[in-house]
């Protein structure tokens, strides 16, 4: 005896032989518990609102109001991010290659970004117009500081191109040139001028004084000129 298929059309039982059909129309309302439909093969038939009021607010998210995406991906060649608080609403450490420095402090993303600093204490940071790189000061012809060993030394050139050192003068003493180089000097003070008002500056060749102009109340002779 041949079985027959019966299925339920929210009414009554329909007959439908002894096979499925490839479609079935079931009439009135079904509720699915964890049933799985294949869009590719189906079609569901909603309307906005329904699918409003069957889908709750955690499954999608809103076009307004904030919202908490957790495993998602953002396409960022289709979708503008603004508004990005980068000092609380950022977390990590942007990598090298990504445009950052991979660090988290001032003085490791400045070291990480030099170029390596092992064994080049003293150096100085130099370019060469393309990359940077670690330099060292050329002393070639030039005077080593270390040779002014007094306070008050002055460097000039003894000749062309060879610096020389000058060490400070004494007290009252001025600077001056003597055979084309300069040099300290000392000059005579003058005498003391207290109690020499009218008087004039002389010498006897070797220390210099004041003196008084004298004449003579009686002169022996006139001078007259005239022709």
């Amino acid at each position: 005896m041949a079985k027959l298929i019966r299925v339920w059309d929210g009414t009554q039982w329909q007959s439908v032989g002894n096979a499925l059909p490839n479609a079935l129309t079931i009439d009135g309302t079904q509720i699915l518990t964890n049933k799985t439909i294949n869009l590719a093969s189906n079609t569901v038939n909603a309307t906005l609102a329904q699918l409003n009021s069957a889908v709750s607010d955690a499954d999608v998210a809103s076009l307004a109001g904030t919202e908490t995406l957790t495993n998602k991906t953002i396409s960022g060649s289709s979708n503008t991010l603004s508004n990005i608080d980068l000092a609380s609403q950022v977390t990590g450490t942007l990598p090298v290659g990504n445009g950052g420095t991979g660090q988290t402090t001032t003085t490791a993303a400045t070291n990480a970004l030099l170029p390596s600093q092992t064994s080049n204490s003293g150096k100085y940071l130099t370019t060469d117009g393309t990359n940077t790189s670690w330099g060292t000061v050329d002393l070639s012809g030039k005077t080593d500081k270390s040779t002014l060993t007094t306070t008050g030394d002055i460097y000039y050139a003894s000749s062309a191109s060879t610096p020389a050192r000058l060490g400070i003068g004494s007290s009252g003493q001025v600077l001056t040139v003597a055979s084309g180089i300069p040099s300290w000097v000392t000059i005579d003070a003058l005498p003391s001028q207290s109690g020499n008002s009218g008087k004039f500056l002389t010498t006897n060749g070797t220390t210099a004084s004041w003196a008084t102009i004298t004449t003579d109340s009686t002169p022996t002779a006139l001078l007259f000129g005239g022709m």
